[in-house]
């Protein structure tokens, strides 16, 4: 049986969302239009996930052939924890932000990992701490893209 939307199209969704993240505004006054687009992203990835395992009939291993299998894996894990509710496993940093010398100073700032995700799931957990605790979102974000392109290439 024929999947409803094929890969490529949850691809060009995910890219689509990866874009407006990437092209959005960074200052304080607009994060939870940037979040909107995070969990845009994130949902996407979570779907394609799903599809890989189903698409290449290895289940949620897939990822392991792959050098940023680990960030799937860390992904899945911090998906798994906070079961759709990203709001949870993410914060915005804004301690950290740059203030730009204008006349009006906006400070920069970053989506990012929490440091822990409260749980007593194993699976993952190590990935999720080496490659996304307190990391920028975007850096999960750049990973998937970049083994989504492999993926695709490869099938």
């Amino acid at each position: 049986m024929e999947a409803a939307v094929d890969l490529r199209t949850l691809l060009a969704g995910y890219e689509q969302a990866y874009q407006r993240w990437m092209a959005g505004p960074r200052v304080e006054m607009d994060k939870e239009q940037a979040f909107f687009t995070i969990f845009e992203a994130l949902n996407w990835a979570a779907a394609i996930d799903h599809r890989l395992g189903t698409t290449l009939g290895t289940g949620e291993q897939w990822a392991s052939s792959y050098a940023e299998g680990a960030y799937v894996l860390g992904f899945r894990y911090a998906r798994n924890v906070v079961h759709h509710e990203w709001a949870d496993a993410l914060h915005a940093d804004l301690g950290g932000g740059l203030v730009l010398l204008s006349p009006l100073p906006a400070r920069f700032f970053e989506w990012r990992w929490r440091g822990e995700l409260q749980s007593t799931k194993q699976r993952g957990r190590a990935e999720y701490e080496a490659h996304l605790a307190d990391q920028p979102v975007r850096f999960t974000l750049e990973a998937l893209e970049s083994l989504y392109a492999k993926v695709l290439d490869d099938l």
